[in-house]
C-alpha cells in the first residue's frame, strides 16, 4: 500500500480515538439504527494489554528503525502507535 494513502488515512483520524460510548449509549445508538440488540458481552481489559497494545508496543523500536529514512511512515509510528 502507498504510505501516501495511509498518512492520508491516519491524518483524517482523531488523535485520541473516537469517544468512548458506554454499553447503554452503545446499545440507544443500536436501536436508533433500526436494530436489535440479540446479546452482548464485555472483552477483559488483560485482552486488550496481553495480545494487543504491549506485542505493538514491542514492535516501536524495529518500526522506527525500518522506516527511519520514511519520514511518513515514521510520523505514523511516532504519533500513532502505542508506547509505553
Amino acid at each position: 500500500m502507498d504510505i501516501t494513502l495511509v498518512s492520508t488515512i491516519f491524518e483524517g483520524l482523531p488523535r485520541q480515538g473516537p469517544g468512548m460510548m458506554t454499553e447503554a449509549e452503545t446499545v440507544v445508538q443500536i436501536r436508533d439504527l433500526g436494530y436489535r440488540v440479540i446479546g452482548s458481552f464485555r472483552l477483559p481489559g488483560e485482552g486488550w494489554w496481553d495480545h494487543y497494545d504491549t506485542p505493538l508496543s514491542r514492535r516501536i523500536p524495529s518500526l522506527k528503525e525500518t522506516y527511519a529514512q520514511n519520514p511518513g511512515a515514521l510520523a505514523i509510528v511516532v504519533t500513532r502507535l502505542p508506547s509505553r
